[in-house]
């Protein structure tokens, strides 16, 4: 691969980890402690259109952000390998929280009773994904950093 495709992969892992930072940071701040105050009778309908609307966007973002990494980890030998490990690491741990903690909490919700108690649970696990995210920006940051050698 030339060059000048390396370089808009790596500006294209930044982009991506730019764009899931300030996703996240708005979920976690904003939409999940929301939830906190729709009434019993209206919850389970604004929960399912919630999820309904954000699961695509994230689930392509996400699927997209591990191709990338995987093509950096491949391809990409300017940059220290164990960067780009902790890149993809970053990116499994993600996946694992998403798939291990907010997703059962967010199937959870679906039913009312203990909905305060689920919704505390999704705001707390969710903490996890935002301090990964955080990171995985700080890294990609750092892979570009490399890459372009400054």
């Amino acid at each position: 691969m030339p060059e000048q495709i390396f370089l808009i992969v790596v500006i294209l892992n930044l982009v991506i980890s730019s764009f899931m930072v300030g996703l996240i940071w708005l979920i976690q701040l904003v939409s999940y402690p929301l939830f906190r105050y729709v009434g019993v009778d209206d919850f389970r309908k604004y929960h399912s259109i919630h999820v309904k609307k954000i699961t695509p966007l994230v689930a392509f973002v996400m699927v997209c952000e591990a191709a990338v990494a995987l093509s950096l980890l491949i391809f990409i030998e300017e940059v220290s390998v164990g960067l780009l490990v902790i890149n993809t690491t970053l990116i499994c741990l993600i996946w694992g929280s998403t798939a291990f903690l907010q997703i059962p909490y967010h199937q959870r919700l679906e039913f009312p009773e203990n909905r305060i108690f689920y919704i505390e649970k999704l705001v707390n696990t969710n903490w996890i994904r935002t301090v990964l995210w955080s990171s995985k920006l700080t890294i990609s940051i750092w892979v570009l950093v490399s890459f372009v050698g400054f």
